[in-house]
């Protein structure tokens, strides 16, 4: 696996935005250019799962460009259907998994119980989680965001008995900004950036934190991209429709050269 993090992260999450072929024509252009994208990020892709088996074998087996699901379930085997296995993530080639994105917690009633038996999962499968964590409108509008984006941070991880070799990638996401075309603030962001490394700092050993990053998502373009990412308090985004075609994607990861 890359642990490499001096370069930004960049995780384009396609959502259910492709279809299978729209899907591999896109991972095919990022294939042919993935040589100029990975010189300025870590390009994590995270197509739906369809298309995880086609993306590793796409992208080659040099690359450096890595692969991640966009959810699985919190149990190994069962009588689950429809869901997502951890085994099949880890043997299709993803090395991280998307967990408690907002839209699975809106729509698909995921609980921070939930999240946090999948982060413990997918660590002790070696997978790396994404977790998302964020606030709502209403919630930033009475003053009750902290609270809010801590308490879930803290739901997630602390029952997991962490070790060093462990990484965890934050996502900070605002709900508000989802989709919106309406990116938070930088300072906004850096400033809640700075709340989730402190709470993590008062809640795990200095060498766990040390391997964590946190990123922030939430209508990220090439326009708006570089003042969020500074590499110290964020360390790279999530990107969803920005993401999803390979105009846009590429112009979103060529804009991190002027940070």
């Amino acid at each position: 696996m890359n642990t490499t993090h001096q370069k930004p992260i960049v995780i384009a999450n396609w959502k259910l935005g492709l279809d299978y072929e729209e899907s591999t024509v896109l991972l095919n252009k990022i294939s042919n250019d993935q040589e100029e994208l990975e010189s300025v990020a870590h390009i994590i892709l995270c197509p739906s799962a369809t298309s995880l088996a086609d993306a590793k074998k796409i992208l080659g087996e040099d690359t450096k460009v890595e692969i991640g699901a966009q959810n699985m379930y919190f149990e190994e085997r069962g009588a689950y259907t429809g869901e997502n296995s951890i085994l099949a993530i880890k043997q299709l080639g993803a090395n991280y998994v998307i967990i408690g994105h907002s839209e699975r917690r809106k729509y698909f009633n995921e609980k921070n119980e939930d999240v946090a038996k999948k982060t413990e999962l997918a660590l002790r499968h070696g997978i790396v989680p994404i977790i998302c964590i964020g606030e709502t409108y209403e919630e930033r509008q009475s003053q009750r965001a902290e609270l809010v984006v801590t308490e879930q941070l803290e739901a997630a991880i602390k029952a997991i008995s962490f070790k060093d070799t462990h990484q965890i990638i934050i996502a900070y996401e605002p709900i508000w900004a989802i989709g919106t075309g309406q990116a938070i603030n930088p300072e906004q962001a850096k400033l809640m950036a700075m709340v989730i490394h402190q709470k993590l700092i008062d809640m795990l050993p200095e060498s766990v934190v040390a391997t964590m990053r946190v990123i922030y998502g939430g209508s990220v373009d090439a326009e708006n991209i570089a003042p969020f990412v500074d590499g110290r308090i964020i360390s790279g985004v999530l990107v969803g429709g920005a993401s999803q075609q390979f105009p846009a994607f590429r112009a979103l990861v060529q804009a991190l050269k002027q940070r």
